[in-house]
């Protein structure tokens, strides 16, 4: 990476896609709302997309992103969005240069919904996209989420599984990983015997 390369922020989590590094970074006190960077090899910071902690919109993006066959980008935030719980969001390349916003999902923050999603989502062979919220579910202590693309246009959200603050854990802060047969996996913080966090598995 180019060691003079200052973003004002905090980059957390990165991957590498077709040679560009692609980062979702949680911005310092200066620029809270953080910013979806790439960078090529030998090249300078290009800003992809700049979030705004403006009423309504999502902010927060903690986690890294995903990108799709057509080179369309996935991600989270933690905060913002429509009802306050943060959002699935993607990015598109548009033909003419520069990246166009869509919310997948806004998450509520006073519901059975999960809320504050602090990692990246993962997609199955359907093209159906996974996640985690360590708020929100019906006992408040987290979910699995997945969203599905609808024929009409648009995503559905479905809740998986809620946690509670007991033997199956509670506050998944991490991602998911699946197996060829549709498992999920991951980790949560709290809960377990020991009240000390657990790995969880999820079965269709």
């Amino acid at each position: 990476m180019n060691s003079k390369l200052n973003f004002a922020m905090t980059p957390l989590i990165a991957v590498l896609a077709a040679g560009v590094l692609l980062l979702g970074s949680w911005g310092a006190i200066a620029r809270a709302q953080g910013e979806t960077a790439s960078i090529r090899p030998g090249s300078h910071e290009q800003v992809l997309y700049s979030f705004s902690n403006a009423p309504g919109a999502d902010y927060h993006s903690v986690a890294g992103l995903i990108s799709d066959a057509a080179g369309n980008l996935y991600g989270t935030t933690d905060f913002g969005g429509s009802r306050g719980g943060g959002a699935v969001f993607e990015l598109s390349p548009q033909s003419g240069g520069g990246w166009t916003q869509t919310v997948l999902h806004n998450f509520h923050s006073d519901s059975q919904d999960g809320s504050h999603s602090w990692d990246g989502l993962i997609f199955d062979a359907s093209g159906n996209l996974y996640g985690t919220t360590p708020d929100g579910g019906v006992n408040g202590k987290g979910a699995v989420f997945e969203l599905s693309p609808q024929s009409g246009g648009g995503w559905s959200e479905q809740i998986l599984y809620s946690f509670g603050y007991g033997p199956d854990g509670s506050q998944p802060f991490g991602g998911l990983v699946s197996d060829t047969a549709g498992n999920l996996y991951g980790t949560t913080e709290y809960g377990g015997a020991d009240s000390d966090g657990t790995v969880f598995e999820l079965s269709p």
